[in-house]
């Protein structure tokens, strides 16, 4: 919890230096008075406001989804991500949402790609699921990865695409 309300403080801090907002000297903000739920929905408005400065382009993209293989027990699935940033990044991390014909979720993976990532450059990570758990959809939730200098960043898709690829 205290991670999750450090990350949210620091993105409203960096928001605060970028938009051109400027405190005095001695004026301090009191985040404490605040719910999680309320820093959760300010950090994802700065999130869209972020992503509107930058022409709406996520760091990371997913290009597509299929589903690759389906064994007696498994279906395994291929996303193909894109590094949108100017910089390379390594250790992608997906949080990948399966879904049943309700919207319900069914199981949730977090597949890791280790290897290095160009900018501009496609990568595909694939995720498992059970196909007893009889999911009819799939998406990526949020993405995760480390720059260049070993800094850890994630972030939600503002508007993940579900992919409807079981029969």
């Amino acid at each position: 919890m205290r991670k999750i309300f450090g990350t949210i403080l620091i993105v409203i801090l960096v928001f605060s230096m970028y938009s051109g907002c400027v405190l005095a000297e001695k004026e301090m903000i009191d985040f404490s008075q605040y719910s999680t739920e309320e820093l959760y929905t300010l950090y994802k408005a700065i999130h869209a406001e972020l992503l509107e400065r930058s022409g709406d382009k996520e760091p990371v993209s997913v290009i597509s989804c299929t589903l690759s293989e389906k064994s007696s027990s498994y279906y395994t699935v291929d996303f193909t991500i894109k590094n949108n940033l100017e910089i390379s990044i390594s250790t992608i991390t997906l949080t990948v949402i399966f879904a049943d014909k309700d919207g319900n979720t069914v199981n949730a993976t977090y597949p890791q790609e280790p290897q290095r990532l160009r900018p501009g450059k496609t990568q595909m990570i694939d995720a498992l699921c059970r196909i007893d758990f009889a999911p009819t959809s799939v998406y990526v939730d949020e993405i995760g990865y480390d720059d260049d200098e070993g800094q850890y960043h994630s972030f939600y898709l503002s508007n993940p695409e579900e992919f409807f690829i079981f029969n």
